[in-house]
């Protein structure tokens, strides 16, 4: 509820949008999904994996809830820090994962007819699953084009609505004067925002999504707790601190000599 625009830092438990999504190789309700099939090719030293097929739903977004409100996520571009739902190396016994290589017309064997070694990998968040968010907040233009339409709509409405363009007709000339017409729209608009606030109740900010900063490049959605995130990320942050302090000795090293006072 006290969330500023700019960059924030959020927990709390996912929420579906609209609807739940399902997951393409598992078939879990979720609000968020990624996959990824591999197959194996070559032989020996030469053979190597190969992603014939990948996914996810970061076009859809969802809302993170907590003791004060919820609030939209867009989930485009984000590094998503998710532990492995699904990895396995076999589709025979999975009709979704088989269904699913059918409808997408991925071949699961070589022209000799020998199957192919295939790797199925998923992530996903599930509705009420606890995430950690990193991201930009920013005012949701989405909704603002919708809140306009909305107006154009009813005012269009109202001006082929003869008895309706009668309650603004105030000086009863038969005419709405701009001042009048003024008001109706001032009206209407009113009306549109307390239906807006009865409908997505208190503490949503429904003109707000936080989303992917093109600036910072900094966009992290995570199952993990902020504390357990930082545990798990240690060594990374250890090698970025000593690793930065090398390049800059390593720097000032040959400016050094380059001025020849080494």
């Amino acid at each position: 509820r006290g969330m500023a625009m700019g960059e924030v830092e959020i927990t709390g438990t996912a929420e579906p949008y609209q609807l739940e999504l399902i997951a393409p190789l598992t078939d879990v309700p979720c609000v968020y999904y990624k996959y990824q099939i591999e197959e194996k090719r070559g032989s020996g030293k030469h053979s190597h994996w190969v992603t014939i097929a990948a996914g996810d739903s970061c076009a859809t977004p969802f809302f993170v809830r907590d003791e004060t409100g919820r609030v939209l996520v867009s989930p485009a571009k984000a590094e998503m820090l998710l532990p492995k739902d699904l990895s396995t190396s076999s589709w025979t016994g999975s009709s979704t994962i088989a269904r699913f290589m059918e409808q997408n017309g991925i071949k699961c064997t070589s022209f000799l007819g020998f199957h192919n070694p295939m790797r199925f990998s998923e992530w996903h968040i599930c509705k009420d699953e606890p995430v950690y968010i990193l991201g930009f907040a920013q005012k949701n233009s989405g909704f603002q084009q919708q809140r306009e339409q909305a107006l154009v709509q009813r005012l269009n409405e109202l001006k082929n609505d003869a008895q309706a363009m009668k309650r603004f007709d105030f000086n009863n000339d038969g005419e709405i004067s701009e001042d009048e017409w003024s008001f109706a729209v001032k009206q209407i608009e009113q009306d549109l925002i307390e239906k807006s606030m009865a409908s997505t109740g208190s503490g949503e900010h429904a003109d707000v999504i936080i989303c992917y900063n093109p600036n910072t490049k900094i966009f992290l959605i995570s199952d993990k707790s902020q504390k357990d995130l930082l545990n798990s990320m240690g060594w990374q942050i250890l090698l970025y601190v000593w690793g930065g302090a090398a390049l800059a000795v390593g720097g000032l090293f040959l400016t050094l000599l380059r001025l020849n006072l080494l």
